[in-house]
């Protein structure tokens, strides 16, 4: 049955959104002032907030819009990840999260969006986004054989290289070895010096075995691509696709290193992830169906987390890991979730090997040929590399991009005019894509706002930390622009300091100054509710706000040890086997004066963690 399908509503839209995204590669890590996740989720849902205004704004001067239901496949999921965010308290956070990580309902719009961004895009968006992404792999693999050697002139543009790692540049391989693979004899010589310096990245990073299959494979290709003849097109395709899924399997299962200008970090092996994330998950149907909602991933390793319970032998140094973003997703939006994400490959391996799907592959123009290969291959890897490994926001949303990508090539061969729309349906239209993108350029405008002022309030603070007083206006404005547990926690600790300052610098201050510290620690209080407010499930939000607290008993706040006390219940239900949460009731039951107490947690948080600095050092504090 042939699907409804109206004429483009706007290619300059539909242009700037693949462009954009592919440019967020490239500048997501040089960008300072953030931490890279947080960057890259800030720049792409910025991108396609300005892409969706672009679109509201031209159905103002439209009478007809492009529709097809293959723009659908992304919905499933927003479905499925916003019925599991219904039982998370924080709205907000709950749908974007702190930078639209994956995972979140944001996250999945964004990723809905980019499919219906590609299969409405035009031939010639595909085209330009390969050329962007395919210098950001160049880009990357240069600054990461500059770092190799020893030349840190272009590290910025290096520290690409372990964060994209092999996604970036074997899906940037794949498109050069490709697309425009019937063009002119010096095109694909450009792309065959690109695939070199790619595959001269891949060899600083990938065990010797993994490097030589790979650059065996690439080079077979990369010959085979330049010296053949148009004619043999079909042999010339078979002979890629088989060479380039060998890539794509090396590339996945061989584990690439750590460049020597670069820490290794500890990550989690699947047997750790298992063992800590498996009862949350298999506590009941509804969380094996829909998940726990976003973040539980991450509040599962925070209540049980691995390093703190001896279980170090279980992880490792390497960049495999068992929290895939397949692993992330199973938790947070389940089984239905995992379907719905997988259903748009799915439809495309099906549409593929049917006799209609043949058909309109022979449709497809030799000078598109090459293009439609790069995108499907890149897709498929995209989507497979979820499997094993941790995929950031930008490529979850480009694995939705050459997704709609595909399907405009096997499902659109070309456009159909449509009747006109009312104009209170065109209106209609324009307030919604406006709406929705106000929300996605309001959201990153304000979580940039929040980590800048924290970033100075930070930086004031590491040049001295006795600036407190300095630092406390910068933290609260970071707290409300982007009121996240994290932000409002910084904001009530830097309050309560100053005032502890101003009461320790005056022995007997008169009214004005007592009224300002009673203000002071008023708002501390307030700040560290709303923190648990905001991320009830975070034990370390309950800590926080229990340590605060013991803090005020010795100002005679009302209440405080009773309310530290509760405090501490929440957080031993959420994190019973965190041995901080035994030690600060240690330092409760110190503060109510009984020792013996205080003794036995510290034995208990010893037992949980027996190098626990902290709890070895308690015999010589005061």
């Amino acid at each position: 049955m042939q699907a409804k399908r109206l004429r483009s509503l706007s290619s300059p839209a539909v242009m700037f959104s693949p462009l954009a995204l592919a440019v967020v590669v490239v500048v997501a890590v040089p960008v300072g002032g953030m931490d890279l996740p947080q960057q890259q989720g800030i720049l792409t849902a910025f991108a396609f907030g300005v892409a969706l205004c672009i679109y509201g704004v031209a159905a103002v001067f439209k009478s007809h819009i492009s529709f097809h239901s293959a723009v659908l496949l992304g919905v499933p999921l927003v479905v499925v990840g916003a019925v599991s965010s219904i039982q998370t308290q924080s709205v907000i956070h709950s749908v974007f999260g702190t930078s639209f990580e994956t995972g979140t309902v944001g996250s999945l719009v964004l990723f809905a969006a980019a499919i219906a961004v590609g299969v409405c895009a035009p031939a010639r968006a595909a085209r330009w986004f390969l050329y962007t992404y395919l210098l950001a792999g160049v880009v990357s693999a240069l600054g990461a054989l500059f770092l190799w050697s020893g030349i840190e002139v272009f590290k910025p543009l290096g520290g690409m290289w372990p964060h994209l790692s092999y996604v970036l540049s074997s899906g940037a391989l794949i498109a050069a070895i490709l697309f425009d693979r019937d063009g002119p004899g010096r095109r694909r010589g450009l792309y065959g010096a690109a695939t070199l310096i790619l595959v001269a990245g891949l060899l600083v990073v990938f065990n010797p075995v993994a490097a030589g299959i790979g650059v065996s494979a690439g080079l077979i290709i990369v010959v085979f691509t330049v010296i053949s003849d148009v004619e043999s097109g079909l042999l010339r395709f078979s002979l890629a696709t088989t060479l380039v899924s060998v890539l794509m399997v090396v590339f996945i299962v061989f584990t690439p290193g750590q460049l020597p200008a670069t820490t290794a970090v500890a990550r989690p092996s699947l047997l750790a992830t298992e063992l800590v994330t498996g009862r949350l998950y298999l506590s009941s149907l509804e969380a094996a169906l829909i998940g726990t909602g976003p973040h539980s991933f991450s509040y599962a390793w925070s209540a049980y987390r691995p390093e703190e319970i001896n279980m170090t032998p279980l992880w490792n140094f390497e960049p495999s890991s068992g929290y895939s973003t397949l692993t992330t997703l199973a938790v947070t939006i389940g089984m239905l979730g995992l379907l719905a994400l997988f259903l748009g490959p799915g439809v495309l391996v099906l549409r593929l090997i049917t006799k209609e799907g043949g058909e309109f592959l022979a449709r497809i123009t030799a000078e598109d040929r090459g293009v439609f290969e790069a995108c499907l291959l890149l897709c498929l890897f995209l989507f497979l590399s979820m499997i094993w490994y941790p995929v950031g926001l930008p490529l979850f949303v480009m694995a939705g991009l050459t997704l709609g990508f595909s399907l405009r090539f096997l499902f659109i061969q070309e456009h159909d005019a449509g009747g006109e729309l009312r104009p209170w349906i065109r209106y209609s239209i324009v307030a919604v894509l406006a709406g929705a993108g106000a929300v996605f350029l309001w959201v990153p405008a304000h979580q940039a706002a929040g980590a800048w002022y924290h970033g100075r309030a930070t930086a004031v603070l590491s040049v001295d930390v006795r600036k407190v007083a300095d630092a406390a206006p910068l933290f609260e404005k970071a707290a409300a622009a982007w009121p996240s547990a994290k932000y409002l926690l910084d904001a009530a600790n830097a309050d309560a300091a100053v005032a502890f300052d101003l009461m320790k610098s005056s022995a007997q201050g008169n009214g004005a100054e007592t009224a300002g510290v009673a203000a002071l620690l008023n708002k501390a209080v307030t700040y560290s509710e709303r923190a648990t407010e905001e991320n009830p499930r975070d034990f370390t939000v309950w800590l926080s706000r229990a340590a605060l607290y013991i803090s005020l008993s010795q100002f005679a706040f009302p209440d405080a040890l009773t309310r530290a006390d509760e405090a501490l219940g929440v957080a031993r239900n959420l994190a019973p086997m965190d041995p901080r949460v035994p030690y600060t009731h240690a330092l409760l039951n110190r503060a109510k004066g009984d020792t013996a107490g205080a003794a036995a947690d510290i034995r208990q948080a010893l037992e949980l963690k027996p190098d626990y600095e902290d709890a070895l050092k308690w015999g010589s504090q005061k």
